[in-house]
């Protein structure tokens, strides 16, 4: 039997800490694996790990989840230790 591999997306995401827990509620429906926040102010940075199929349109996603209020760029990482930003 063939095993596939599933890769994997390593992301961190600024959003406005009242938008968290809807941020982290979205991303285990992604089946991510929330690895840490980060809290300044009134911004949490939220590291997860998460299979990079679940993650289709999740710019989108996350624009309605803080009203528009995300404040910086998704940050990816693959398996392969590669680096891109999401459109």
């Amino acid at each position: 039997m063939r095993r596939v591999h599933q890769r994997d997306a390593h992301l961190a995401v600024t959003v406005p800490t009242e938008a968290q827990g809807g941020v982290m509620t979205d991303l285990q429906g992604r089946r991510a694996i929330v690895m840490g926040m980060d809290a300044e102010g009134k911004y949490t940075t939220l590291k997860a790990k998460a299979p990079l199929a679940e993650m289709n349109r999740y710019c989108t996603a996350l624009s309605s989840l803080t009203s528009g209020l995300y404040c910086s760029p998704l940050r990816y990482r693959s398996a392969t230790g590669t680096s891109s930003h999401s459109p």
